[in-house]
């Protein structure tokens, strides 16, 4: 209750009676150097905080009871994929929106430091997906392919935001277009 950060996290359940939503947290426990979601329970009004705090931006969700896909985990990977691939905006890295309002001065050079918690977001996401691909029964192959590749996009990720950050402290912009 000291800091905002961002995070993944997945509603499972919601007691109106009781005003408190069940959810699947990763940001409290880590195995195996990657964080693992566990299950907590968080009041109804901390939730909107969050909500409103965030300005209804970055926030996806997917109602799993109307998609028809609770216990269905192809139906899920099918709908997150649906959803994570073919929805997304005109340009839909975030990280580069980041370091344009930085650049033209829309957010102070502190905003850039979101970057950093951006790789958290994605190692949660991709070892969750991870989770799914096998709940899914995929090949072997393709889920250690699926593996190998994702830890090489993590690697260069956090090395190209950890230097985006620092260009942008140095004030070195020409250098951040090729990053």
């Amino acid at each position: 209750m000291k800091s905002d950060w961002m995070h993944f996290f997945l509603i499972t359940k919601y007691s109106s009676e009781r005003s408190l939503f069940y959810i699947m947290d990763s940001t409290q426990f880590r195995e195996n150097d990657v964080q693992n979601y566990q299950e907590f329970v968080i009041p109804y009004q901390i939730m909107c905080d969050m909500y409103s705090i965030n300005n209804n931006k970055d926030i996806l969700f997917m109602d799993c009871v109307q998609a028809d896909i609770e216990d269905n985990p192809y139906k899920l990977l099918k709908e997150f994929l649906k959803e994570f691939l073919f929805q997304k905006e005109e340009q839909p890295y975030v990280e580069s929106d980041i370091v344009k309002k930085v650049i033209n001065k829309e957010q102070s050079i502190e905003f850039s430091k979101i970057l950093l918690k951006r790789y958290h977001e994605k190692e949660v996401l991709f070892y969750e997906l991870g989770k799914l691909l096998l709940a899914c029964e995929v090949e072997r192959g393709y889920y250690e392919k699926y593996r190998n590749s994702i830890q090489v996009l993590l690697h260069t990720n956090k090395a190209v935001c950890h230097k985006i950050v620092y260009l942008l402290y140095k004030n070195s912009v020409c250098n951040i277009e090729f990053l």
